[in-house]
């Protein structure tokens, strides 16, 4: 028999609330197309909240969806590797389990996929935690199809948090794969292995396309547009740091675009952060600066303008101002 042409995967933990909102939207988008060879998997990471109950009995009525149960909790990363390794389709899409697909997205990834690139990258839009208001539109800021021929441009075009959005990439299982163990293991402390994954990916294979239409529907996770999996601040900015600092020591990245990178980094997340943090008097600049130091120290921005921000009066002086004129302005509004 000879194996699927793409699998999609979906592991889950404890959130009988999402994924029984995002595996009935993807077995519809499967069923739609019978005449494409695609498996579901469903890695149930050892819960206790019924999920499984609800994935087994959703399954007697659908041949193409296969569940999994670990015998113990592997973490949120090692049950994304034990999926990788389960698979067995030619193109492996990993989707996060409160996910959901935009009406018609397989169709346009199973089109996508007949060139037989190596890998697909997916844009996606932010919506609130039920899933039914939009907060934030085109997240990747992408327009057009992209055809990728080398390995800087996905790093030049997406937005560091992109490579670590578990839903948005389509591949080849191979470009899963990748990525050598060890470099999984030194990224755990940080949360990035589902990141460097990716980053190793495009450094290997280099046929890509990069789709700005939006084919995925993710959450919101507080106060900022960025997706719920993760914390962004010490995540995508102490550990994607970290990251790049060692796929640039393993020659696996361009030394110049990780500098834009980190930069990118430290302008849409740590500025934002520290000066909120300065407006409600909660910043402590110690022990942010021994967390920082170390991974952004050999970045002149951070020395220029991340540390003046964390550190001059003035800068505390301003943001407060900016506060009262946002309360003043909303306030007449509401009158």
């Amino acid at each position: 028999m000879s194996p699927p042409f793409l699998t999609i995967a979906i592991p889950t933990y404890n959130r009988l609330r999402w994924v029984s909102m995002t595996l009935p939207r993807v077995l519809e988008e499967v069923a739609a197309h019978p005449g494409t060879a695609i498996e579901v998997l469903v890695s149930d990471n050892c819960g206790s909240d019924g999920t499984l109950a609800y994935l087994t009995d959703l399954a007697r009525g659908n041949p193409p969806l296969k569940v999994s149960r670990t015998e113990r909790n592997l973490g949120a990363e090692g049950n994304v590797r034990r999926l990788t390794h389960l698979a067995k389709g030619r193109y492996l899409w990993l989707i996060g389990d409160d996910d959901l697909l935009e009406p018609g997205a397989l169709g346009r990834v199973v089109s996508a996929l007949e060139g037989e690139p190596d890998y697909l990258v997916l844009n996606y839009d932010c919506y609130n935690d039920n899933l039914n208001e939009v907060r934030n539109q085109n997240v990747l800021r992408l327009r057009g199809t992209t055809e990728v021929k080398d390995r800087d441009t996905p790093v030049r075009m997406l937005p560091h948090f992109g490579f670590g959005f578990l839903s948005c990439w389509v591949g080849k299982r191979e470009f899963f794969e990748s990525a050598p163990e060890e470099a999984l293991r030194e990224m755990i402390p940080y949360g990035m292995m589902v990141l460097i994954d990716r980053y190793w990916g495009v450094s290997t294979f280099t046929r890509g396309r990069i789709l700005g239409d939006i084919f995925l529907r993710t959450r919101q996770a507080g106060p900022a547009d960025f997706p719920a999996g993760f914390n962004y601040f010490e995540w995508f900015v102490v550990g994607g740091v970290k990251t790049l600092e060692y796929l640039i020591g393993h020659s696996r990245i361009n030394p110049g675009l990780a500098g834009r990178q980190r930069r990118w980094l430290m302008l849409k997340a740590l500025i934002p952060r520290v000066l909120v943090e300065r407006m409600n008097g909660q910043f402590r600049f110690a022990p942010t600066y021994r967390m920082l130091t170390p991974c952004l120290g050999s970045d002149w921005f951070y020395w220029a303008i991340c540390l003046p921000v964390m550190t001059l009066p003035g800068v505390g002086l301003v943001a407060r101002i900016a506060r009262a004129f946002v309360r003043t302005r909303r306030k007449f509004a509401a009158k």
